[in-house]
C-alpha cells in the first residue's frame, strides 16, 4: 500500500509493480519508495531460479525435481499451459527447497495470524489469489524493469537473501545500474520471499529507520 502526495510509496512482490509504476509517473507525489521482493522480469527471474533449481535438485539426487523442471524449461504443456500455471507450478518446487519461505517458523505466525479475525479466517485466499493473478497474468508477465535507468525519488530494496521466488539475485542486478539520489538493498538473511513475515520485528524496525531519514 502506498500513502497519499508527498507520502512514501511502499509495495510488496506483485505490489511492486504497481509502486515502480507510480513512482516513475507521479515522482512529486512521493518522497521515497520501498520495493519489497521487487518484480523485475518474471520470465528472465524464472530462468535464474530454474538454474538455483537444478543445482539444488542435483546436489540433492532428486530426479523427481530435474524431470518437473526439465518439462518446465521446454514448455510441456502436459505440466502446464499457461505462463501463471508454470509459475505456480515453479513455486511448488521453490518451496520444496525453502526458496519461498526460508524461515518455516514464520508459517505458523501467519496461521495463527489469519484465524485471529473471523473475516481472515473464512477468507478463501487461494480463491482470491486466482481470481486477480489469471486477469493480471499478461500485464506481470510483460513488466520488464531490467531496462529502467533512473528513479527521481530515493529508493529502497528490501530483499529476502534466499528469495528465489522472485529472485534477489535480479533484483540486486538491477539496483546496482540504477540512477537515483539514493539507492539501497536491505537484505535480510533469514528470510526468503516474505521478509515483512519471516522477521517481521527486523523489517518493521529497518522499513520505519529507512522512511524517517527521508521526512
Amino acid at each position: 500500500r502506498g500513502l497519499g502526495p508527498a507520502g512514501r510509496k511502499k509495495q510488496f512482490s506483485w505490489g511492486s509493480v504497481v509502486g515502480m509504476e507510480l513512482v516513475q509517473k507521479y515522482p512529486q507525489d512521493y518522497i521515497a519508495y520501498a520495493g519489497i521482493a521487487q518484480v523485475i522480469n518474471i520470465p528472465e527471474g524464472m530462468k535464474i531460479s530454474q538454474q538455483w533449481l537444478y543445482e539444488a535438485a542435483t546436489e540433492k539426487g532428486d530426479t523427481i525435481t530435474l524431470n518437473t523442471l526439465k518439462k518446465l524449461k521446454h514448455g510441456d504443456t502436459s505440466l502446464c499451459n499457461r505462463p501463471m500455471d508454470c509459475f505456480i507450478k515453479q513455486y511448488e518446487l521453490i518451496s520444496k527447497y525453502n526458496g519461498a519461505v526460508y524461515n518455516k517458523a514464520s508459517e505458523t505466525e501467519v496461521e495463527k495470524a489469519v484465524q485471529f479475525y473471523s473475516d481472515y479466517k473464512l477468507y478463501d485466499w487461494l480463491k482470491g489469489f486466482e481470481y486477480s493473478a489469471y486477469r493480471l497474468e499478461k500485464d506481470m508477465f510483460a513488466v520488464d524493469y531490467s531496462k529502467l535507468a533512473e528513479l527521481k525519488i530515493p529508493a529502497y530494496f528490501f530483499l529476502g537473501r534466499h528469495d528465489w521466488n522472485i529472485p534477489s539475485a535480479l533484483t540486486e542486478k538491477f539496483v546496482n545500474k540504477l540512477k537515483a539520489p539514493h539507492k539501497e538493498i536491505i537484505w535480510f538473511e533469514n528470510s526468503a520471499h516474505g521478509p515483512l513475515e519471516e522477521e517481521p520485528v527486523l523489517f518493521n524496525k529497518l522499513l520505519a529507520e529507512k522512511l524517517i531519514s527521508n521526512q
